[in-house]
C-alpha cells in the first residue's frame, strides 16, 4: 500500500480489482476543505480512461511492477513490437501506451518497459531527443528573429515550429511529450 501523496504520472494502481497507470494528477485546494487529490487513471486491460478523487490520507495497493530492457521491432496491426533483450520474448505494446513517443520508434532503437504481471504499461522514453530537419521553409526577410517560428518536418516524420535560422539539415532537441523545439544541436563525428 502507497499514500496517494506518492503517486506520480506513470505509478502503477490496483483500485477495484483492476490495474490503473496514473496519466495525470493535480492537486485542489479549497480555504474551507483539505485538499483533494485528482487523478486521471488509464485501465491496462481495456485502455478506459477515469477520474478519480483521493483525500491526502488515503492509501492505494502498489502492484509490482519490473523494469526490462526492450528492442523495438516494427509496427503491425495490433500496436507495436519489442524484443527483450536477454531472452528474445516479443510482446506487443498497445498504442495508448506508447503515446507520443512513437516518434522516437526506430528499428533497433532500445528502451525501457515497465510490466505488471508481464504485460507492458509503460515505455520509458527520454525526455528529449534529437534529430535531423529534413524540410523547412525559407527564413523570414526580418532577419534572426528568434521569437518567429516556421514549419519544420523531422526525419522521423514528426512536424515542429522551430526558429527562422534553422535549415535543412541540422540537428534540432525536441521534449519529447510536447514535441517543442528545445535547442540545435552541433552534428555529431
Amino acid at each position: 500500500m502507497i499514500s496517494v501523496s506518492e503517486l506520480k504520472k506513470g505509478t502503477v494502481i490496483t483500485l477495484d480489482g483492476a490495474h490503473w497507470i496514473v496519466e495525470d494528477y493535480h492537486i485542489q485546494k479549497t480555504a474551507q476543505r483539505k485538499p483533494v487529490l485528482q487523478v486521471r487513471l488509464r485501465n491496462m486491460r481495456t485502455g478506459h480512461v477515469i477520474e478519480r478523487s483521493f483525500n491526502e490520507t488515503d492509501r492505494v495497493e502498489a502492484p509490482e511492477v519490473a523494469t526490462r530492457q526492450f528492442q523495438f521491432l516494427y509496427e503491425d496491426k495490433n500496436g507495436y513490437v519489442f524484443m527483450d533483450a536477454e531472452t528474445y520474448d516479443q510482446i506487443t505494446v498497445a498504442p495508448e501506451i506508447i503515446g507520443k513517443g512513437k516518434w522516437l520508434l526506430k528499428e533497433g532503437a532500445e528502451f525501457p518497459i515497465r510490466l505488471v504481471e508481464g504485460q507492458p504499461v509503460q515505455v520509458v522514453f527520454p525526455p528529449a531527443f534529437v534529430d535531423e530537419v529534413v524540410e523547412t521553409g525559407e527564413g523570414s526577410a526580418s532577419g534572426h528573429a528568434s521569437n518567429v517560428l516556421k514549419d519544420a518536418k523531422l526525419a522521423c516524420g514528426l512536424e515542429i515550429k522551430v526558429p527562422q535560422f534553422i535549415r535543412v539539415g541540422d540537428l534540432v532537441r525536441v521534449d519529447t511529450e510536447t514535441h517543442k523545439y528545445l535547442g540545435k544541436e552541433t552534428a555529431r563525428k
